[in-house]
């Protein structure tokens, strides 16, 4: 249950149906609304390939401007704070009313320690992709599309840094399980297993380039 009401927040509501979120296209269908952010996401991952350069520091509202370019034109809540509470499956992020301030410490505690991402060997790389990635993801700063953006700061790090976009091959379930698990234990500050999966990711996109 929320602290807040919200009544009248178009973040609480959803299209006819309930399985999508309200958006300006009307859509209702979830395997629409799935072809229209990825194709989105990857026009923004392209845009943001070229934007961003080697000796840029990453900051809040620069995440919150990747949101809103990916979503902007799909929902009126896009590149801002979240004014709901969200959980899932018994596990509940941080209220609403902290998020401001959870990512004021994370930009300060985070973003300006670990960027810009300089070059260094794949293992102290992962380290500190996994505590940005883990750290944000603690937050849940968005309405919806966390995890997504999480994994596009990763890459964009991984790219200052001179390495390839990680790969994170979901399309093998293991995979994905083992990430959900490693984003777990990075919420109490076990970073241990998320550093392998990304050191993994990137050495799947190295192979792919040299093969």
């Amino acid at each position: 249950m929320t602290r807040y009401s919200i009544e009248g927040n178009i973040e609480g509501e959803y299209e006819q149906g309930g399985h999508v979120l309200k958006n300006k296209f009307g859509i209702r269908s979830k395997r629409e609304m799935d072809r229209l952010e990825y194709a989105r996401l990857l026009k923004t991952q392209l845009h943001y390939y070229r934007i961003v350069k080697a000796n840029m520091r990453f900051t809040n509202r620069f995440i919150c401007e990747l949101h809103q370019y990916w979503l902007g034109s799909i929902y009126e809540w896009s590149g801002k704070y979240r004014t709901v509470n969200l959980g899932k499956s018994g596990f509940f992020w941080p209220p609403a009313y902290l998020v401001e301030k959870n990512m004021f410490e994370f930009e300060k505690n985070f973003l300006k320690k670990y960027t810009p991402c300089r070059p260094r060997t794949i293992n102290h790389i992962a380290q500190d992709l996994a505590k940005v990635h883990a750290e944000l993801l603690l937050i849940h700063p968005f309405r919806d599309g966390n995890g997504r953006i999480a994994r596009l700061i990763t890459i964009l790090m991984a790219l200052q840094a001179g390495y390839p976009a990680p790969d994170f091959a979901f399309s093998v379930k293991k995979n994905r399980q083992r990430y959900l698990m490693a984003v777990s234990n990075g919420y109490k500050q076990d970073y241990k297993l998320l550093v392998t999966v990304i050191e993994e990711a990137i050495e799947r996109s190295k192979k792919l380039l040299t093969s």
